[in-house]
């Protein structure tokens, strides 16, 4: 036994008589100072527009307008279609419209097509009266291209820049202003009525809604209220006019004939308009 712990001992001695083995030295990689992300620059909404006018390519477009007098609702208006676009803006339209009275009943349902120079009308409730074979009537456009419902029409660079300009700072994309009575006298907009707007943009700064509410001062009719929406930019579009011999001229149609007909636009398109 003292054998044993006596070769203990001295293996222990050996042991802690040995040079310790020093453990490896290991250099640490420098770590590079983190990177500040830039921010994004929300899309330059005119630029946006712009970039839409492309030949053959368009937009389309739903909207819904509603009068109102001392609260009450008047005559009711829905409206849908689509816009082509050229390289300068919109060049034609292909748009339905529908008239209602505040009970729902039906004043007008509308089809225009806004080719050139030329409007082509079509309703189911002058078809019996038509000559056989023709089931468009042609008027001669004197305004543009489609209609512009809004006081400013977001569709337009010039009148896009101004209301986001007069706007309050974007939220989420949403701008919220008004335009005054003297604004409305020095910018020249054709609705000589105050009023205020919403416009909404796309995460590409393109428009996706637009509420306009002018406000009347007199006893006929105290509110107009127009919602618009924007949807599908930059589809194929292509509108062409009618066939010819499924179009007939204004003037061709008889007097009785000929004013039925002219009241539908002026109900559908006049009715848009203070």
């Amino acid at each position: 036994m003292k054998r044993l712990l006596a070769a203990a001992a001295a293996a222990a001695a050996l042991v802690s008589a040995s040079p310790a083995q020093a453990a490896p030295t290991v250099t640490p990689t420098p770590t590079a100072p983190p990177v500040a992300a830039k921010p994004v620059a929300a899309p330059d909404p005119v630029k946006a527009l712009k970039s839409q006018f492309v030949a053959g390519r368009g937009v389309k477009v739903s909207e819904s307008l509603r009068m109102e007098a001392k609260g009450k609702k008047l005559t009711s208006v829905q409206f849908s279609g689509v816009y082509e676009f050229g390289p300068s803006g919109v060049v034609s339209a292909d748009v339905t419209q529908r008239v209602r009275t505040p009970q729902g009943k039906k004043v007008a349902d509308v089809r225009f097509l806004i080719v050139g120079k030329n409007v082509y009308l079509q309703n189911d409730a002058v078809k019996a009266d038509m000559p056989e074979g023709k089931t468009w009537v042609r008027f001669e456009n004197s305004g543009k291209p489609y209609p512009a419902n809004h006081p400013l029409d977001v569709l337009q660079p010039a009148d896009l820049e101004r209301l986001i300009k007069r706007a309050k700072p974007a939220k989420n994309g949403v701008y919220q202003g008004s335009i005054t009575a003297k604004q409305v006298r020095d910018l020249k907009i054709r609705m000589r009525v105050p009023f205020t707007y919403r416009l909404s943009l796309d995460s590409a700064g393109l428009p996706s809604a637009f509420r306009s509410t002018l406000q009347y001062n007199n006893k006929s009719t105290t509110q107009r209220i127009l919602d618009s929406r924007y949807s599908a930019w930059g589809q194929k579009v292509t509108i062409k006019a009618p066939a010819e011999e499924q179009v007939i001229d204004i003037k061709d149609l008889g007097p009785a004939l000929q004013e039925e007909i002219q009241e539908l636009p002026n109900e559908a398109l006049a009715s848009l308009r203070p």
